[in-house]
Formats: structure tokens, C-alpha cells, sequence
């Protein structure tokens, strides 16, 4: 018997892990139970995510596609999503009609535009800048604009930003920093618990401060998510920018991509970031000046300094 008792244990364990590899729900549960990283922060209780997990038949694909988003939803984070290369389960957000600056009010002229970037002159010695994304640099940011006037301020509209690197925000917040400073803080899993980081690493930015005594003004959003989400909480902690619009829509953490056994992709929030006083950037970046969108005139902002 207890040559056997070993024996008995090792295909008992043996199927359990067989049972993980053919479902992919329990693969995927796994894989987040081991990496995911704001368990603890979202006071989520993961073992029951399990359970719901097995009410879901793995080889119906209807079954799978709900099961996924009923194990993703109760997180609240797009960074976590599984795709099948035509559904993407994830965190629904509420669609937004954006309501951009009507820039031919003010005097609109001198128009750069790519498609990750939008520049125009307005009146006033104003500039308007609407990065598109945070996917690729802008460098020399300075000379880009060398032929604009904005002794009066900038502009800097990150609503429907869909985010990007953070080399990229990085760099492009580097411009209205002042000498080296440490702008973020972040973490890294290194265990399997679910409060298992390392200490506090510094993310430190060497900057330029190209643009020395110019007024600038962020614009958010609740759907100005991830890198769009982290420039702004650079930009209010470690520059004079002022921010207006609503609270950012969070995105504190980077994700790792991996693979299901049924060849379905996945994402997991990994790194999660900090503000200079610690402070988890998950739930989003207050606004100094809270604004609601939906104006046509755009007044609110003289009282700001910046008239246009």
C-alpha cells in the first residue's frame, strides 16, 4: 500500500493538470492566478472566479466566449482580454461621443497632420496638439513646432489617445521636464502569490524642458487609458501643466501576452505603476480642473490663463 499511495498521487495530480491543459478556461485561470497583479488592490477573490469558470462547457465555443467574460468582467481592467481572432473579450467601457475643439472658431491655420499626430496654430499665440497615439516618437518635439507662435501656451488633447509605449510617452513628456527627476515609480511580480513584488523601482526621465515659462494645459478623459493614462499622471506630477477635463480611465500596468492551448491569445496586466508618492495609478488621475465635455464654447479656459 504504500508503494502504491505515491503512484495513486501522481495520476491524481496527473489529470488535474491534463484537465487545466485541454480547458482553457482553467489554463487561463491559472496563468492569471500566478501573474496578475491588482488582486489584492480590486479586493477580487479569485477562487471563486474559478468556480464560475466551470459552469462554462470549454468545448462549446458560445460556452468559452461567455465563460471568458464572465471571469474578465468582475476585474475592470482592458488590459485583460482574451481574443479568437474575431471576438475580444474584455472590459466594456462606455462608448463616448467625443467633442473635440471646433478650431476653425479660433482663428484654426497652419495645420501639421499624421496619423499619430495633429498640430494646428490658433489665435492668441496658442498651439493645439492632439497626439494621436503614444506608438511612436516625435523627436526634436522643439523644432517640430518651430514654426508655430505659443508664447501664450499649449494645448495638449489626449482624449481617444489609445495609448502606446512608455518610451514614447516618456520621451514626449520629456519636453516639459526640468532636469533629471524620477516621474513614476513601478513593481514586479516575483512569486506566485498574488502579493508577491519586488520593492519600488524608479522610472527616472532626463528632461529638457523645451518649453521653459509656456502655459500648458492636458486635456482627459475617462477613456485616455494606459500610456495616454500614465503621461498625464507625469505631466500633473512632474511639470507645471495644468489638467483638465475628467478623471483618466486607469491602465496602470503593462501586460504580458501569451497563448491558450486552443491557440486563442491572452493579456495580463504585469508592472503596475506608481505615482511619485506611491500611490497605485490604477483607478486613474484626477483632474486639476474638472471640466464636462460637451460644450461648444470653450470659455472655462480663460479663466485658466489661456485665452483663445
Amino acid at each position: 500500500m504504500k508503494k502504491l499511495l505515491p503512484f495513486i498521487i501522481t495520476v491524481f495530480c496527473g489529470c488535474t493538470q491534463i484537465e487545466v491543459e485541454e480547458n482553457p478556461l482553467l489554463f487561463f485561470w491559472e496563468e492569471m492566478d500566478k501573474k496578475y497583479v491588482f488582486f489584492e488592490e480590486k479586493n477580487i477573490n479569485w477562487d471563486s472566479i474559478r468556480d464560475i469558470a466551470l459552469q462554462y462547457n470549454h468545448l462549446d465555443t458560445t460556452e468559452l466566449v461567455n465563460g471568458f467574460n464572465a471571469m474578465i468582467k468582475p476585474l475592470k481592467d482592458r488590459h485583460v482580454w482574451v481574443y479568437n481572432g474575431k471576438e475580444l473579450m474584455t472590459h466594456s467601457v462606455k462608448s463616448y461621443n467625443y467633442v473635440w475643439f471646433k478650431l476653425s472658431h479660433y482663428s484654426k491655420s497652419n495645420v501639421f497632420e499624421n496619423k499619430y499626430i495633429y498640430v494646428s496654430q490658433l489665435a492668441n499665440d496658442i498651439i493645439y496638439i492632439y497626439p494621436k497615439s503614444f506608438m511612436t516618437y516625435f523627436p526634436n518635439l522643439k523644432k517640430m513646432l518651430s514654426s508655430y507662435n505659443f508664447k501664450n501656451g499649449i494645448i495638449i488633447d489626449v482624449r481617444g489617445n489609445f495609448g502606446g509605449t512608455q518610451t514614447a510617452f516618456l520621451d514626449f513628456a520629456s519636453n516639459f521636464i526640468d532636469g533629471e527627476q524620477i516621474v513614476l515609480y513601478e513593481k514586479s511580480k516575483n512569486g506566485h502569490g498574488h502579493n508577491d513584488f519586488t520593492d519600488f523601482t524608479p522610472i527616472k526621465v532626463e528632461g529638457s524642458n523645451s518649453f521653459q515659462d509656456v502655459k500648458t494645459v492636458v486635456i482627459a478623459d475617462k477613456p485616455s487609458y494606459s500610456a495616454a493614462h500614465l503621461f498625464v499622471a507625469v505631466m500633473k506630477s512632474s511639470t507645471n501643466s495644468i489638467i483638465v477635463g475628467d478623471t483618466t480611465g486607469g491602465g496602470g500596468a503593462y501586460s504580458v501576452l501569451g497563448m491558450l492551448p486552443n491557440g486563442w491569445s491572452y493579456s495580463i496586466s504585469q508592472q503596475p505603476k506608481f505615482d511619485r508618492n506611491f500611490h497605485s495609478l490604477e483607478p486613474g488621475v484626477e483632474p486639476h480642473y474638472l471640466i464636462p465635455f460637451g460644450e461648444e464654447d470653450y470659455s472655462e479656459y480663460h479663466s485658466l490663463g489661456i485665452s483663445v
